[in-house]
């Protein structure tokens, strides 16, 4: 089969699988929501029509206990209790805005009425046959529709009977117009019938549907519908409302008139205590037009992805075909490199021994200089501890004794660090307590600050900061930053060391400021080499910054150094805290 014919075959079973089921789909959803959206209208027209039409029944009741009305069915050969009678239904009539009010004897035979002396009067008019009358004769409220016999207006009826006693005299009928009712389903584009109990429609906002049939009658409700005079004359037609049973089509019905057939979405409400139905019929076209447009855009998106794919392939052929291709370019240009890879490969050793043996010496010259200082610390206590022995003063004997052993622990404990340090090998790290760790340093350095004359100042806050770190490490960097400044502040007036912990959420930061000479603006970040110093006489030999900043960023931290701008330097540690 010829490639073009077979892609075109593809397509076209690919866009119409698309557009079918996405038309599907959408219909029922579209169908759907159009049926809700009516039934809750039906709801509200239902209740409306409902609170119109029996607003005036309490009226009847009132007027059927009336004593005029209880005299006058008495005394029926009384016309001036007529005439009064008549008064008093045409003044009840006007203002309850009804459409008619009028009294009927036992026999069904009206003596009086709202509309006396008029045209179409229905004085002497007898309305036996109708059920409201059968209904209010047997001791019922009675309630029906139908056409006016006389005026041919439709009305619905409220009947109360009347009693002497235990005994029914009379019945009193109350008629409501409902051609008025109708307003209220004029303005909407649905087209809604309000059904009898025989399904037939008598109000609609399209006239063309009045007193016509929506099913087949019985003989029996036919003969009820002559025997009552419901529509009196009038020809009752069929509609032509069929429904349309297909599985995804439901609630559709389809209607023949002169123009020809049309489906509508039907809804249907009964109307609780009156026993009608209210109708509406939504244009199918509401829901079939949007989905139309939903599957074809649908149908063109799966083509279009087809296409896609399609090219996607192609372009991956394509790639594969020139991956192959700089395969066999590379595998010629690999057995070049693998020559001179032989050759660098014993350059390269020997620059990995060299960067080793660098490091070792760094780490050899960092023994002294961490260690200088307890050593120096040993010998005044050694000098202290003869002098307190020559007096025979054996508790500070014992007092500077136990100092020896404390920094004797130090710098075995520094030793053993700077080794593992040195060897890259991790340090046992713990939850320490931060304000611990400057409280023991400034405690092993305060014979220092008594002797250089430094005003130290200490804001630690009242609760513990922890970070995760080895304790005797982060001593050594506060130690090294501290042994700093009282170096830079040798020749300065005014000595005073401030040492801050603060800390939020995240960081605990350790501040140490000095009075010093503070550092050159060129060599903030050059101090943090190796091997860098400003000391005279080869007093140090600058490795004590490089390794407090590699301790503190082992353990993720920064240390920074400043100038203050009243003079000195600024140092300053940033850790992570610990909340555990």
């Amino acid at each position: 089969m010829n490639k073009i014919v077979k892609q075109s075959i593809y397509l076209t079973c690919i866009g119409f699988v698309a557009f079918a089921s996405s038309y599907l789909l959408s219909y029922r959803f579209f169908a759907a929501q159009l049926y809700d959206t009516s039934l809750v209208q039906l709801e509200l027209y239902a209740e409306t029509l409902k609170s119109k039409l029996f607003e005036l029944r309490p009226l009847n009741k009132i007027l059927s206990s009336h004593p005029a009305i209880l005299i006058a069915l008495e005394n029926t050969d009384n016309n001036d209790l007529l005439v009064t009678t008549n008064k008093i239904l045409l003044k009840s009539r006007n203002i309850a805005a009804a459409s008619e009010v009028y009294l009927l004897n036992k026999d069904g035979l009206t003596i009086a009425a709202s509309n006396a002396g008029s045209e179409g009067s229905f004085v002497g008019n007898n309305y036996s046959y109708r059920p409201y009358f059968i209904q209010a004769i047997s001791g019922l409220s009675g309630q029906f529709y139908a056409l006016g016999t006389r005026s041919n207006i439709r009305g619905y009826y409220f009947s109360e009977p009347i009693f002497e006693g235990p005994e029914i005299i009379g019945v009193l009928v109350l008629k409501v117009a409902i051609d008025k009712l109708e307003n209220i389903i004029k303005n909407t584009d649905q087209k809604l019938l309000i059904l009898d109990e025989f399904g037939v429609v008598f109000l609609s906002n399209n006239p063309e549907f009045l007193y016509r049939k929506t099913r087949l009658l019985t003989k029996d409700e036919e003969e009820n519908i002559t025997e009552t005079r419901r529509y009196n004359d009038k020809q009752l037609s069929n509609l032509g409302m069929n429904p349309l049973n297909q599985f995804f089509r439901s609630n559709i019905v389809q209607l023949s008139d002169g123009d020809g057939r049309e489906n509508y979405i039907k809804a249907n409400l009964p109307i609780a205590v009156i026993g009608w139905d209210i109708i509406s019929l939504t244009d199918e076209k509401t829901a079939v037009t949007p989905s139309i447009i939903i599957g074809l855009v649908a149908g063109l998106l799966s083509i279009f992805m087809y296409f896609l794919l399609v090219s996607m392939r192609a372009r991956r052929r394509l790639q594969a075909e020139q991956m192959e291709f700089k395969n066999k370019q590379a595998a010629e240009l690999e057995r070049r490199v693998e020559e001179r890879s032989a050759e660098l490969k014993q350059v390269q050793d020997d620059l990995v021994q060299t960067a080793k043996l660098a490091a070792l010496g760094q780490m050899s010259a960092a023994i002294s200089h961490e260690l200088s200082q307890p050593l120096t610390s040993i010998t005044n206590y050694i000098a202290n501890a003869k002098l307190y022995l020559s007096k025979r003063e054996f508790d500070k004997v014992e007092q500077n004794i136990g100092y020896i052993a404390k920094l004797s622990d130090k710098m075995t404990a520094i030793i053993h660090h700077i080794k593992i340090f040195a060897s890259k090998r991790p340090s046992e790290i713990n939850r320490i307590s931060i304000n611990k760790v400057i409280e023991e340093t400034v405690w092993f350095m305060q014979s220092k600050f008594q002797r250089r004359e430094v005003l130290l100042e200490i804001s630690l806050p009242d609760e513990d900061v922890f970070i995760w770190a080895n304790n005797v490490r982060i001593e050594q960097v506060v130690m090294n930053l501290i042994s700093n400044a009282l170096e830079s502040m040798q020749k300065s007036t005014i000595k005073i060391l401030n040492i801050e912990l603060s800390y939020n959420d995240d960081l605990a930061t350790i501040i140490i400021r000095d009075t010093g000479e503070g550092i050159d603006e060129q060599s903030i970040e050059t101090i943090f080499k190796p091997f860098y110093t400003t000391k005279e006489d080869e007093q140090g030999m600058g490795i004590g910054l490089s390794i407090s900043r590699s301790i503190i960023e082992e353990y993720d931290g920064i240390l920074e150094a400043f100038n203050r701008p009243s003079g000195g330097a600024r140092f300053e540690i940033k850790l992570p805290i610990s909340r555990d």
